[in-house]
């Protein structure tokens, strides 16, 4: 099997590159934390336990100052 690949393949390849890579940033930023309340509850979702909310509280705040 011969791939041959001209500028227009080409083109389109790259096109549908930089879509798949806006749609990663977009993705990306939609679902990251945007306050300290909502990285606590995204993080405590994985452990309960007394030294991981600790943890998390440390690290939440650091990310957002109260």
């Amino acid at each position: 099997m011969k791939l041959e690949i001209n500028n227009m393949t080409l083109k389109n390849m790259i096109i549908l590159s930089a879509f798949i890579f806006l749609l990663c940033v977009v993705y990306h930023f939609l679902t990251k934390p945007h306050s300290y309340e909502d990285c606590v509850l995204a993080n405590l979702k994985n452990d309960g336990s007394p030294m991981a909310v600790r943890f998390i509280d440390d690290m939440c705040e650091a990310k957002f100052p109260r």
